[in-house]
């Protein structure tokens, strides 16, 4: 692959621009780095995606946050948490004019597969409040997800800041950030409660089929990774198309207690099944700071409601277990 055009001056650009809007409160004595120059690049791979030169290795349905760890709150809410708030990970580029193809903090060359882009605080008017707001505390979290084809993909990467107070989510030695896929539920057995309704055993990922999309910085160990995982569910008409969607908020939460399911563990769901319908689950990761993403699982097996209630037939696990936990350093 062809090394990356120099963004040097577009970096010092960035660093030293115009002042930000009184909204703002990323005020930081200077830009954090996510990246650098002479760090170079991480390339961000989605499974699936064929990158040209009019097309990223992700899709137009990428999304990106990131977030100072215990103490940010992602998504589009104005000073809410120290994190990149409204500074989202893809703009679409605009035909005609110039830039990239994708702007935002995730950018591309033309012919370049898609990368992490620095700096990143003090770089865009959305951006909520500056790390040097807490004290003691060093990691950054950074969570990207893309969907292809129904299916919900995903990386976490974590950071402690240099003495310089940079974050540097580049890998040891350039290697590439590889988005995997979020697991799905298995539904390993059920029985009826009464008559209008079945009681499933679901079973979540382990901790394991989810090693290979975590980079994590060994020294923000135990600051926050993964700490669980939510079932969603949505129900259509008896026997018609299952639901396509990966946006969250077209799933509704069923986790009993509302709460969040342990990595590893099986949980008993009640199902409603009074009409005739279809009920499909997905899994819904969450991150540090009870960070529930926007993009979910593919669809587990069917759920049949109708007037005679079938078992839903098992989800086999997977026995091959995934690579171990990457880390940087």
């Amino acid at each position: 692959m062809r090394a990356l055009p120099s963004f040097v001056v577009i970096l010092g650009l960035v660093a030293t621009g115009a002042a930000l809007t009184s909204e703002t409160q990323a005020t930081c004595s200077f830009a954090r780095l996510f990246n650098s120059v002479t760090n170079g690049y991480s390339y961000v791979y989605t499974p699936g995606v064929i990158a040209d030169e009019t097309q990223t290795s992700m899709t137009g349905k990428a999304i990106g946050s990131f977030w100072m760890m215990g103490a940010g709150l992602p998504g589009d809410v104005p000073e809410g948490g120290i994190d990149n708030g409204r500074f989202e990970a893809l703009i679409p580029y605009v035909p005609g004019q110039p830039g990239y193809y994708y702007h935002g903090w995730m950018r591309n060359a033309p012919g370049y597969p898609l990368y992490i882009q620095g700096p990143s605080w003090a770089s865009s008017a959305d951006i909520d409040l500056c790390p040097d707001q807490i004290v003691g505390q060093k990691c950054m979290a950074m969570l990207l997800a893309d969907e292809v084809n129904g299916v919900g993909y995903f990386a976490f990467l974590t950071d402690e800041a240099d003495a310089a107070g940079n974050y540097n989510f580049v890998q040891a030695g350039n290697a590439p950030i590889n988005l995997i896929r979020i697991p799905k539920l298995a539904l390993t057995g059920s029985n009826r409660l009464d008559p209008d309704t079945i009681a499933l055993i679901v079973a979540g990922p382990s901790a394991a089929e989810l090693a290979g999309g975590l980079y994590l910085d060994p020294n923000c160990s135990g600051l926050g990774d993964i700490t669980g995982y939510k079932i969603r569910s949505q129900t259509v008409p008896l026997n018609s198309q299952p639901p396509s969607d990966r946006d969250v908020s077209q799933w509704a939460d069923v986790t009993p207690g509302g709460g969040t399911v342990p990595l590893g563990q099986s949980t008993m769901l009640p199902i409603d099944c009074s009409s005739d319908s279809d009920v499909y689950l997905v899994t819904s990761l969450e991150f540090d700071s009870g960070f529930e993403f926007g993009l979910i699982s593919e669809n587990s097996s069917r759920v049949s409601c109708s007037l005679m209630i079938a078992d839903p037939e098992p989800v086999d696990r997977k026995t091959d277990r995934p690579p171990a936990r990457k880390t940087k350093r």
